[in-house]
């Protein structure tokens, strides 16, 4: 709930691209993606993989899109038990939350990306909480991986977020858990379940405890020649 009011987050996976100027986004393409985003009736954005452009926010904010924003860190796979990794961590969540607390289109905070779920991630995760307790936060993952520990996941964790879970998983999940679920990654364009969207949006709209997912992705990652 936003609010107290009921949602479902009919999102896109972001990235700050443009296949004209690459990474130098300007304002003029920002304020053409939203404006596309809405009118194909998406009211969310993830970050993915790492903390927005300002200037997304910013009109996320004015034109009303919910946004995920992703703390930056990715596949950190055995340096996540490390401990000599863990104020670089912290400090990379410091400085996404303190940057962007302040949008109210920002409604949940990412935490890396496809991470094994490591006590020291866990750690991170209630850092980011102790920094803004009034949004939820949560560790998108490979789908393999979340099934192998599902039953597992530390209670300080406010939402599940598996990747590309096909609609019998979906089913499953929402019998099982108390927890709120976004499937954080689905659809995505190298044919992984675009024919199962229709039958995923049914079983999410109909558990309150499926708020939605974000498509993999917003557009095809390429850069235009002439």
């Amino acid at each position: 709930k936003l609010n107290g009011q009921t949602i479902k987050l009919r999102g896109v996976n972001y990235h700050n691209l443009s296949p004209v100027n690459g990474r130098a986004v300007t304002d003029a393409e920002f304020l053409h993606d939203i404006k596309l985003i809405r009118e194909a009736n998406i009211n969310f954005i993830r970050t993915s993989h790492y903390p927005p452009n300002q200037r997304l926010l910013d009109l996320c904010d004015s034109l009303g899109i919910y946004v995920m924003d992703e703390v930056p860190f990715g596949w950190g796979e055995d340096h996540l038990n490390d401990k000599s990794y863990l104020d670089n961590l912290k400090t990379r969540a410091k400085t996404t939350i303190t940057r962007d607390k302040n949008h109210p289109s920002v409604i949940i905070w990412s935490v890396g990306n496809e991470n094994p779920l490591t006590k020291m991630c866990v750690e991170v995760g209630k850092y980011v909480h102790q920094l803004d307790s009034t949004r939820p936060h949560c560790f998108p993952q490979i789908g393999s991986y979340f099934r192998s520990i599902q039953d597992s996941v530390d209670a300080s964790v406010d939402i599940l977020t598996p990747h590309y879970a096909v609609p019998s998983q979906l089913r499953g999940y929402s019998r099982k858990f108390n927890r709120p679920m976004i499937v954080t990654e689905y659809a995505h364009s190298l044919g992984l379940d675009f024919d199962r969207m229709e039958e995923s949006w049914e079983i999410m709209y109909a558990n309150p405890k499926m708020a939605g997912g974000a498509v993999w992705h917003f557009f095809d990652q390429g850069i235009l020649c002439e």
